[in-house]
């Protein structure tokens, strides 16, 4: 399939999923130096009523239903100095949460590591943001184990200001990267601990604990690989 009809239907894919989340992205630790373009789908188990509340539509109660998502987002990378450092700068949308990210691969080496967030834009009164660590262990020269370890937040108000709240989940990643010359299949499942509360109308939820966990695959397209040399 050309690119351009991935990027729209993955596009389309995040108008029609409303103001849903992926929670998690799980990539390796290694970026692809120079653009790439990364489309992710992922469903998660019913997060509880409390939590689910911020990704329903229309929802008052019995919010505790499975959460749909895209994530779509670009990325330019380059390496420091020709070394095994590399920088990672991207802009994205996470359902209709657009985001700004960056990432620094601080090693290099068969099981680079590297450290990152990602800044979430306002967006109908909520805002997502990320902190997380990425560290690579290979299989093959082909295929390896990506742990991804993070912070998830979700914050703001309603439109209309009546309706404030937050999220707060502790997130585990781990996925299987495939590398292809131009491009790369991850499919993964994250585990999300999370606290949330919200309140509005002189009604408050929460604060309520929730453990649920998330299945996602993604796909990286990008130019002909270049592996660094270590």
């Amino acid at each position: 399939m050309p690119l351009r009809s991935v990027l729209f239907a993955a596009t389309a894919m995040s108008l029609l999923l409303g103001g849903c989340t992926s929670f998690a992205n799980v990539r390796s630790a290694e970026p692809y130096v120079g653009n790439s373009v990364a489309m992710q789908f992922s469903w998660s188990a019913p997060p509880g009523d409390v939590a689910g509340w911020f990704w329903s539509v229309d929802c008052v109660d019995r919010c505790n239903h499975p959460i749909v998502a895209t994530d779509l987002g670009v990325t330019h990378a380059w390496r420091l100095d020709n070394g095994p450092r590399a920088v990672a700068l991207g802009a994205g949308i996470s359902g209709v949460n657009p985001y700004v990210d960056g990432y620094v691969q601080l090693a290099g080496g068969p099981r680079p590591f590297g450290l990152g967030g990602r800044l979430g834009l306002p967006a109908f009164g909520w805002q997502e943001y990320q902190v997380y660590a990425r560290y690579d262990i290979p299989l093959n020269r082909n295929t390896r184990v990506l742990l991804n370890p993070g912070i998830f937040v979700h914050d703001g108000a309603s439109p209309n200001g009546a309706n404030t709240g937050s999220f707060l989940g502790y997130v585990q990643g781990v996925g299987l990267q495939f590398d292809g010359e131009y491009g790369a299949w991850t499919p993964a499942l994250s585990v999300v601990s999370g606290h949330a509360r919200h309140a509005g109308y002189g009604l408050d939820s929460g604060p309520a604990s929730s453990v649920f966990v998330t299945a996602s695959l993604g796909l990286t397209v990008h130019g002909r690989r270049v592996k660094p040399d270590h």
